[in-house]
């Protein structure tokens, strides 16, 4: 076994010479047998190990565990690091059961002692019996096939040098070296599904089909080099699609037509991989949750919203948003104009008024209005169910509504379009249009009335 372990490490590259590995122990079997392992490798490998040992405070004699192992390190002279957590207090406050609470809680644990000393890898002791478990827990919760490719030998910091070695080879191997290790009496609690399919489900299984944990890791296997090769044809389409995909620390757009007109199985890879950029990994998104998201993009109308676990998604026309969460509403404001001046609104823009001698000419950033038309003090607010427009060059009146849907404005955008009134009249959707009222005459009469209206982005240097 320990060729065979020595053989993994070198052959995926889990460890860089000259590195810190942190260690998860928690005082059983497995992860006593990978401790003494990588120490026996770490001197001809060239790395150090510094060894991590959470407490879940689930039994009242886990304190002892991590007696166990703090003298196991002072025997082997390594350096530790403990922590002591009520797991059942914390999945008791969240909505996390106590499985997936503890498993949060040690990948925190262990991410953040491995930031504070400067470990480039952490080892976790999954072995073949763990992966051939964890394979068949997801076909039975309806796994997508990524699913099924399960633990890897290495995923980013963390590495798994057991991964290849069964459970029976482990305990042979620490009885031959005469190594004790703990039980956790935890581990034959049937209450847990992993439990039941280690204790329960596979024995039955492998009396059908022998190695039967052999046949789930070779399958997890086969899976994980599939899903590498999916992994570049996602990153070759988010690089290149048709209309760029824009990626930020906030918010993800995807051009919707390209995505739509994608394989499924490169769509659904596509919409997993934004899903836990978002979402953040671990992400909560399960199967039946994409599955949701799929015929939101096929059936929702060309403006709607829909939330999932840790994901705010929208159609807005040729684009689908994911954030985080729903972006706030911009807030509901009315500013007076009581006559030339800067009035800054509460986006950073503002709007430039001031007499002219002679009306310029209307353009996207700027309007003119007749002085003597107006009623005093204008007001800039934001949109409102019901306002309408005269719109110049119309009869009649539209529903301002109805020109952000012909313009295809998006519904989070409308409420930072300013609108000009004059009394009960709208003057201008700034930028976008301008009423038939309020205009100069266009033989140039009265000229010394004219009143400019100028719009200015924010920051725009002016």
């Amino acid at each position: 076994m320990e060729a065979q372990v020595l053989q993994a490490i070198q052959d995926y590259q889990l460890v860089p010479a000259g590195s810190r590995v942190l260690v998860a122990v928690s005082g059983g079997a497995d992860s006593v047998a990978l401790l003494h392992l990588l120490h026996s490798f770490s001197s001809r490998l060239n790395f150090s190990l510094l060894v991590a040992h959470l407490d879940h405070g689930l039994r009242p004699d886990s304190l002892s565990d991590a007696v166990f192992v703090a003298r196991l390190c002072r025997d082997l002279g390594l350096p530790a690091v403990f922590l002591y957590c009520n797991i059942a207090q914390r999945a008791g406050t969240s909505a996390a059961g106590l499985e997936e609470a503890g498993r949060n809680v040690r990948y925190a644990f262990l991410q953040q002692t491995a930031r504070r000393y400067g470990c480039k890898r952490i080892a976790l002791a999954h072995h073949r019996n763990d992966q051939a478990e964890t394979v068949l827990m997801r076909l039975l919760r309806g796994s997508a096939v990524s699913g099924l490719a399960a633990m890897r030998p290495r995923s980013e910091r963390l590495i798994r040098p057991l991964l290849g070695v069964s459970r029976s080879q482990i305990e042979a191997y620490l009885k031959e070296q005469s190594r004790p290790w703990v039980e956790d009496d935890s581990n034959t609690d049937r209450c847990f599904l992993r439990n039941r399919i280690r204790h329960d489900v596979l024995p039955f299984l492998d009396e059908l089909w022998p190695q039967l944990d052999v046949r789930l890791a070779t399958l997890a296997g086969r899976v994980a080099e599939e899903e590498d090769y999916w992994d570049g044809e996602v990153d070759r389409w988010l690089r290149c699609c048709d209309g760029g995909s824009v990626l930020s620390a906030t918010q993800i757009t995807l051009p919707l037509k390209p995505l739509l007109g994608l394989h499924p199985a490169l769509r659904n890879r596509v919409l997993r991989r934004v899903g836990g950029m978002i979402a953040n990994h671990p992400s909560p998104m399960l199967a039946r949750h994409y599955s949701v998201l799929i015929r939101f993009l096929e059936e929702a109308p060309v403006q709607a919203e829909l939330n999932l676990p840790g994901i705010w998604v929208a159609k807005r026309y040729d684009e689908l948003l994911l954030r985080s969460t729903a972006p706030k509403p911009f807030p509901d404001y009315q500013l007076q104009i009581e006559g030339a001046g800067r009035y800054l609104l509460p986006d950073g823009c503002c709007l430039l008024v001031e007499p002219a001698s002679v009306a310029t000419g209307d353009c996207a950033r700027g309007i003119d209005l007749y002085g003597p038309t107006l009623q005093w003090p204008l007001t800039v607010r934001t949109f409102q169910p019901g306002d309408r427009l005269a719109p110049q060059g119309m009869r009649g009146h539209k529903k301002v509504k109805m020109l952000f849907q012909e313009l295809r404005i998006p519904l989070e955008e409308r409420s930072r379009v300013p609108l000009l009134f004059s009394g009960e009249q709208l003057l201008w959707v700034v930028g976008i249009r301008r009423s038939r009222l309020a205009c100069p005459p266009r033989d140039g009469r009265d000229g010394e009335a004219v009143w400019r209206v100028d719009f200015q982005p924010a920051f725009s240097g002016s």
